[in-house]
C-alpha cells in the first residue's frame, strides 16, 4: 500500500480477518475505533484484530509504503468503511511489534558461519511452545499463520531446507536469488513476491552489497522440529 506525503487512508475500516501491515518506508499513525494512537516506522509491524476498526496517515517527511498480510481469505465485500465517528464502533487493540525491540535469532543450522551469515525475528507466531517462534516475548499470538523478517548477509545464502505447509516471501530491500532443487533460480528484487509450496527443498541467496531483508510467511503454524534443512 502506498500513501502519499500529507495523506491518509480513505475511510476507518474493518475486515472479517486479521490484517498485519509491516512497514517498508515512511512513518504513519494509526488509529482504532476508541480513537488510540499508534505509531510505526520502518520494518515496524501493526496488528489489527477482526472487527477492528482502523486507518493509518503519512506522519512522515516522504510517501509511506507498507506490506498487508490477511490470516485468512476475506471474501470480497465483507470489508466495512465507517464515515463517521457516530457509526464507528468504539472497539480497538491494534497491536505494534517495533522492529528494535524483536532481537535477531541466530539459531538456525549454521546461520553464525559464512557462507550463511543470516538472522530472523518473529512478529507473529502460534501460541504452543513448538511453533516457530524466535521472539517469544515480543510476538504477537495468532492461530492461523505465522509471519517476520529475515535478514542475509552480502555474499552469504541460506541452508537448503523445506518446510511441510507453504512459505510465502516478499523482499523489502536489497536482491537477492531464490532457488529450488533441480529448477534453475529467480532473482528476487524489491516487492518480489514468493511462493513456495510445502516440502520444496530450497534457499535464498543475497546477491547484493547490503543486506537482504525478505519478510517471511507461514500459511500455517509448523512446528520448528518440523523444518528439514539438507547439508551442502
Amino acid at each position: 500500500m502506498h500513501v502519499e506525503l500529507g495523506c491518509r487512508q480513505k475511510g476507518v475500516h474493518s475486515h472479517t480477518i486479521t490484517e498485519i501491515y509491516v512497514i517498508l518506508k515512511g512513518h504513519c499513525e494509526g488509529y482504532d475505533g476508541n480513537g488510540d494512537l499508534h505509531h510505526a516506522g520502518p520494518m515496524d509491524c501493526i496488528y489489527i484484530p477482526v472487527g477492528v476498526p482502523h486507518a493509518v496517515r503519512n506522519s512522515g517527511t516522504e510517501e509511506l509504503e507498507l506490506l498487508w498480510i490477511h490470516d485468512g481469505v476475506e471474501k470480497k465485500g465483507l470489508s466495512t468503511y465507517y464515515y463517521s465517528e457516530e457509526e464507528t464502533p468504539k472497539v480497538g487493540g491494534v497491536q505494534v511489534v517495533k522492529f528494535a525491540d524483536v532481537e535477531p535469532d541466530w539459531s538456525s543450522p549454521k546461520a553464525s558461519q559464512a557462507p550463511y551469515l543470516h538472522w530472523l525475528v518473529s512478529f507473529v507466531a502460534g501460541g504452543k511452545k513448538e511453533y516457530v517462534n524466535f521472539n517469544p516475548r515480543n510476538a504477537i499470538i495468532n492461530s492461523n499463520i505465522a509471519m517476520g523478517l529475515l535478514c542475509i548477509y552480502p555474499g552469504n545464502k541460506q541452508l537448503p531446507h523445506a518446510l511441510p505447509g507453504t512459505q510465502c516471501y516478499v523482499v523489502m530491500k536489497g536482491e537477492g536469488l531464490l532457488t529450488e532443487k533441480g529448477k534453475k533460480g529467480g532473482r528476487m528484487q524489491a516487492l518480489t513476491g514468493a511462493w513456495v509450496k510445502g516440502g520444496v527443498v530450497h534457499a535464498i541467496r543475497n546477491l547484493g552489497t547490503e543486506p537482504l531483508w525478505v519478510m517471511w510467511m507461514h500459511e500455517r503454524l509448523i512446528k520448528r522440529e518440523a523444518i528439514k534443512y539438507e547439508e551442502e
